[in-house]
């Protein structure tokens, strides 16, 4: 088993952690994988880390009333939650509160909706509670269990046993936390414990706790009620990504053979690497303003190659008014795509009054649909709404595609654009313009594990809308160059 490489020394000899495991492993099954339905076996880390979280003073009472644990994806943070918030409400004490707290309400449906899962898939603990869509009742004790995003205001006035905040690192600040924490004061023996991956941005909540739980862990700073266990290579930033020891370091289900090593290569080869430490080995990125883009990789991509004329391609818009730049993109379609940047826009600074030519868009857009074979136009429709109902009506409102440039549609473009300049899949142009785009692009955490791309901060003269019209490129071809090839029918 490893141990993680921050956590609180032990300090009484008792814990109410076997309870748990043993409700969890008597009453509750596994909720996926290859082993789905069959009764849930915790792995020997989660049976310590449950004997560490519910440790007992001398006196009875639980020894830690706030803490944090910290490890890397697919490790089974969401089973240990929903056993230890399932054990809680179905506990002999009456009036105990559980709450299901993340940043937002799809965040925290995912460990109560384990919760209600299990609940319903056991004949025992079905009868014993009223299942509701956001919420579970226990009709002897009438204790509850349910779900709370981040709005500070609905918290007030709550007073809750116990809580569990699922990736603390995407709270978009600390009320929620303060409010929940300070709602536990009526409590004789709360906790409020924070399940998390870790994040992005050492300001905010969960940056500021891991500061504060290293402090703990490490002696620096003394607080017998705040537990601190956090996985993550020892060697920090100088860990490679390739290092199997931090894989392990990191990933305490890898050393019991569940997280599988062949998913871990694959990842490490894929993934973009800020996200990789981050999702995989759990590390901190602390340089804000992290560049998006493996540039190297990039400039091995780059290629010279011209877009024919007639040739099949998806065109790409990102449009602004005057503040941000505007970019024409192009990507041909079949067995071997390249990008390039058709034309761009950029803002006049020495213009005060400048703003995008409508009119000189409007011709590289007609001069494109006469050169090539332009199967779709996909265009961020923000500010240029008219123009697409124009375009639409002027060459097929088929070809014309509305791309709104949300996180839910970036977050998965963005990986599947860096996954591609790494495994050399696409060729890009030499435009030094599409290049410094590109290079601009910083990260930006989105819940669920994912990314998106934004500038380096709001009204940043760095314009990255070339990058933009690449991501949306990438969607393009995963939309539509799957498309089954035409063949010839015989008569």
């Amino acid at each position: 088993m490893v141990l993680p490489r921050y956590r609180t020394p032990s300090k009484y000899e008792n814990t109410r952690g076997p309870l748990v495991t043993r409700f969890a492993e008597s009453l509750l099954t596994v909720p996926k994988g290859p082993r789905v339905g069959q009764p849930l076996r915790y792995l020997n880390w989660q049976r310590w880390l449950l004997n560490e979280v519910l440790e007992v003073r001398d006196d009875g009472l639980l020894r830690y009333r706030r803490g944090l644990v910290g490890v890397a994806r697919q490790n089974g943070k969401s089973i240990i939650g929903s056993g230890l918030g399932l054990e809680h409400l179905f506990s002999p004490t009456p009036g105990l509160e559980v709450y299901s707290c993340a940043g937002d309400r799809m965040q925290a449906r995912i460990v109560f909706g384990e919760a209600r899962r299990q609940v319903l898939a056991s004949e025992t603990l079905s009868k014993l509670a009223k299942v509701y869509r956001d919420a579970i009742e226990v009709y002897a004790t009438g204790n509850v269990y349910r779900i709370l995003s981040a709005d500070a205001k609905l918290a007030q006035g709550l007073s809750p046993s116990l809580v569990i905040f699922d990736e603390v690192h995407v709270q978009p600040n600390s009320d929620l936390w303060d409010a929940m924490t300070m709602g536990t004061g009526a409590r004789e023996q709360p906790l409020v414990l924070g399940i998390t991956t870790a994040g992005d941005d050492p300001e905010s909540l969960c940056g500021q706790l891991y500061d504060y739980g290293v402090k703990v862990a490490t002696g620096e700073d003394e607080d017998d009620e705040f537990g601190m266990w956090w996985w993550e290579p020892s060697g920090g930033e100088k860990a490679e990504i390739d290092d199997r020891e931090a894989w392990h370091q990191a990933n305490p289900s890898l050393v019991e053979g569940v997280t599988y090593e062949q998913d871990m290569a694959m990842a490490a080869r894929q993934s973009q690497p800020i996200a990789f430490r981050r999702y995989r080995l759990n590390q901190w990125f602390r340089h804000g303003g992290a560049g998006w883009m493996d540039m190297a990789a990039w400039d091995e991509a780059t290629s010279s190659r011209k877009i024919k004329d007639d040739e099949e391609v998806l065109l790409t818009f990102d449009g602004s008014v005057d503040e941000d730049a505007t970019a024409l993109g192009i990507v041909t379609m079949g067995d071997d795509p390249h990008f390039d940047l058709l034309a761009v826009w950029e803002p006049d600074d020495s213009d005060e009054n400048w703003q995008v030519p409508r009119d000189e868009v409007d011709a590289a857009i007609e001069d494109a649909f006469k050169r090539y074979k332009v199967y779709r136009l996909m265009a961020d429709p923000a500010y240029w709404r008219t123009e697409l109902q124009f375009w639409a009506d002027k060459y097929g409102s088929r070809k014309i595609l509305e791309w709104p440039v949300t996180n839910s549609r970036m977050g998965p473009a963005v990986a599947e654009a860096y996954k591609r300049i790494k495994d050399q899949t696409i060729t890009v142009g030499d435009s030094p313009t599409l290049r410094r785009h590109i290079a601009n692009a910083v990260v930006k955490d989105l819940a669920g594990g994912l990314y998106t791309i934004k500038k380096e901060k709001k009204g940043s003269s760095k314009k990255i809308d070339a990058a933009v019209t690449f991501v949306i490129a990438i969607d393009g071809l995963e939309r539509y160059n799957k498309r089954p090839k035409r063949t010839l029918r015989s008569f």
